[in-house]
């Protein structure tokens, strides 16, 4: 006998303990000692069949993830002795991502929304037995902004006792806003601008070598830094000759030179224009006088004179310097 039960539904827990054939029967007596044993049902008792091993190695739990960008998924996985792993399979919550046949197990997913994500890894064995590793609990974010300087730009050599416009542009992700730009000289805040252009003019006043740090924070509390190692020296207003190229065209049409960077000066300067017009950057042509900065690249353009061989000069003015590009009419 193996066991007994006096209360319905009637059962008995059974551990075998050994390999074998069985015939199990289940005896019913009643309350006059009347006895009835059912058919017999046969079993084998078999080696207890041992699950492959799983556990997801990344992303971490809690972890952040960006959206829109590839994550690399990764498990470890074992069989049972005498077994081989088929696969392991990658998913957030029922949702297959993907499956990896060979060792190490990997995917690379690429969440494409903002959410809650519970990722598992399914390992399967030569013999179909399955095993789903504990889930892992990930967020999908939105990524950090971006930010990037304007001034100075690729000139990193400026001039003390003067101000300096530091400029930076920045943008958030979809659904997000700029909180604000801080302009830091290594730790130290100098200031910071919440509305675009994000600018902040800076008079340093003593010459060395320092790092500009400048920070960017979106709505959701994220952020960027973008850095540049700075020369600071006594200003130097004057930039070296300026020189245009000369050219031609027909009467009355549009030519303008080729785009210069104007050197040697580290301190923004004043421009300005005769017989024609300028463009700092790529931007919009002015007549009107401005300033130029550091790095900054120029061009003029100018309208050709009437008259074959006419030459038309157009004089560009930057500080106390000047130089000229002339158009001769063909």
């Amino acid at each position: 006998m193996l066991g007994s039960d006096t209360t319905s539904p009637y059962s008995f827990s059974w551990t075998p303990t050994a390999t074998a054939s069985a015939s199990l029967t289940a005896k019913a007596i009643d309350s006059a000692n009347v006895a009835t044993t059912s058919a017999a049902v046969s079993v084998t008792i078999v080696a207890a069949v041992a699950a492959p091993t799983v556990s997801l190695t990344a992303p971490a739990a809690n972890a952040q993830l960006t959206v829109n960008t590839a994550t690399n998924l990764t498990a470890n996985a074992a069989a049972a002795s005498g077994r081989t792993i088929s696969k392991v399979e990658f998913f957030n919550g029922t949702t297959l991502l993907g499956s990896d046949t060979t060792s190490p197990y990997s995917f690379s997913w690429t969440p494409t929304a903002t959410a809650s994500a519970s990722l598992t890894a399914k390992a399967t064995d030569s013999a179909n037995v399955a095993t789903t590793s504990a889930a892992v609990s990930v967020t999908i974010v939105a990524p950090p902004p971006t930010i990037a300087l304007v001034y100075p730009g690729p000139v990193l050599t400026l001039g003390i006792n003067a101000v300096q416009p530091l400029q930076a542009t920045a943008a958030a992700a979809s659904g997000l806003t700029i909180s604000k730009v801080e302009f830091f000289i290594g730790t130290t805040l100098l200031g910071s601008d919440t509305a675009s252009p994000y600018v902040y003019d800076w008079t340093p006043t003593t010459t060395g070598d320092v790092t500009l740090n400048v920070k960017v924070t979106d709505s959701a509390n994220r952020s960027s830094t973008v850095s540049a190692n700075l020369t600071l020296q006594s200003q130097d207003g004057t930039p070296s000759a300026i020189v245009f190229a000369g050219a031609s065209g027909n009467a009355g049409a549009t030519v303008q030179s080729a785009e210069i960077t104007p050197a040697s000066y580290n301190i923004p300067r004043p421009i300005s224009i005769s017989n024609g017009t300028y463009s700092i950057n790529g931007g919009s042509y002015v007549s009107t006088a401005g300033t130029i900065k550091p790095g900054d690249k120029v061009r003029v353009r100018t309208q050709a004179a009437t008259g074959s061989g006419t030459v038309k000069t157009v004089t560009l003015t930057i500080g106390s310097v000047s130089g000229t590009f002339r158009v001769t009419t063909n």
